[in-house]
């Protein structure tokens, strides 16, 4: 006997393509159980890499008026990831430490000036002479050093002065013998040849020593008649032109003080403030 064959049935699927089913299969076997596959979980062979520089549909939607109706438009379009390897980001991660490090180089050098700048300004504007205190002072337009320690006179008032010459210069002129140099109540100068003017500074000089020993209570007079005392009884000073500025003992409680230069310019200021500072040094040890 003859029978007619069934013919497989067509299901239309939504695409538009048919796909043949099998007879007597059971398409509810076709779904996934609870004990079966997971739906979300990745396949085995799933690479995370392959995401990058992969193509990202996007939509977006737009209300447009169109004769006086508000109609809808929607557009679509392909965005593409950037892929960005190891080796980028490590170049990129190294270009930002140069940056950085570039920056600090920058602020640190900064910060060195700056401190190089104090430091400078305090070391040419306050000395220490022996325990003597100078500030430097813009008077006028002369350069000042002034003392910032200061000692009672024999008067009972506090004083200092002013001298035109560095203290860290002063520190450098030889005074030999500066420990047996003692403060004598009388003490007496003369000139050596010459006029010691030195372009105005002579007659700046000697006032000024004098000063200091007066408010000390000391004297110091000139007297070109004199000479140094045998018995060492006052100091004497005696002025004379030389190659080198430095003041030499040359007998008891007498000293050559040797001027460099002439009468048209020496360094009489030098010399003379040299010992200004000795006397006033030590006189403070005596308080």
């Amino acid at each position: 006997m003859v029978t007619k064959k069934k013919k497989a049935t067509k299901k239309k699927v939504k695409n538009g393509h048919h796909r043949r089913i099998p007879k007597g299969h059971n398409q509810r076997s076709q779904e996934p159980s609870d004990e079966g596959e997971n739906l979300f979980e990745a396949p085995k062979d799933f690479d995370e890499k392959s995401l990058q520089g992969a193509k990202k549909e996007v939509r977006e939607v737009f209300d447009i008026e169109k004769k006086g109706e508000v109609v809808s438009v929607e557009k679509k379009g392909i965005l593409k990831e950037e892929k960005v390897s190891a080796s980028a980001k490590k170049e990129q991660i190294k270009s930002e430490n140069k940056i950085l490090k570039t920056i600090l180089i920058i602020f640190g050098v900064l910060v060195l000036f700056v401190v190089a700048y104090f430091i400078y300004a305090k070391i040419n504007t306050h000395f220490d002479y022996n325990g003597v205190k100078f500030e430097a002072a813009m008077i006028g337009d002369i350069l000042f050093y002034e003392t910032r320690t200061l000692a009672i006179g024999a008067d009972g008032n506090p004083f200092g002065f002013r001298i035109r010459t560095k203290p860290s210069k002063l520190e450098k002129i030889s005074f030999e013998n500066l420990e047996d140099y003692e403060l004598m109540n009388v003490n007496g100068y003369k000139y050596g040849e010459g006029s010691f003017d030195c372009e105005g500074h002579g007659v700046i000089a000697m006032p000024n020593l004098k000063r200091i020993f007066s408010i000390a209570g000391m004297t110091l007079t000139r007297d070109q008649n004199a000479t140094c005392d045998e018995e060492g009884r006052y100091n004497f000073f005696i002025l004379e032109y030389g190659e080198e500025t430095e003041i030499k003992e040359i007998g008891d409680h007498c000293y050559e003080v040797v001027i460099k230069g002439n009468d048209s310019q020496c360094e009489i200021l030098p010399a003379t403030e040299k010992i200004m500072v000795e006397t006033f040094v030590k006189y403070l040890n005596l308080e």
